[in-house]
């Protein structure tokens, strides 16, 4: 086979594996635990845990930008596919 092939259930299927894990990370970060209490270091230790959820925030961003990136590549693959297909039946005299 030549050329290209993609599964629209397959794209769809990444994306929303993509959207869900970004909602699930997102629901866990609504709870947080408790400041730890680690005596004399225990204001360094909030300020890298600090740290690790900003860092975090990035990745939930990072993997709801990229679900919406395939969906919208799928929509893009989609109309590709169905103006080649009608390109192909005028020339042929359909």
């Amino acid at each position: 086979m030549n050329g290209y092939a993609a599964d629209p259930g397959s794209l769809d299927g990444i994306a929303s594996k993509l959207r869900n894990g970004a909602n699930s990370l997102e629901e866990g970060a609504a709870s947080p635990p408790p400041p730890p209490s680690a005596g004399e270091i225990s204001g360094v230790v909030s300020g890298l845990v600090g740290a690790l959820s900003t860092s975090l925030a990035g990745v939930v961003e990072g993997c709801g930008a990229a679900g919406d990136a395939v969906a919208s590549g799928r929509e893009a693959y989609e109309s590709a596919e169905q103006d080649s297909r009608a390109d192909v039946e005028k020339a042929s005299g359909r």
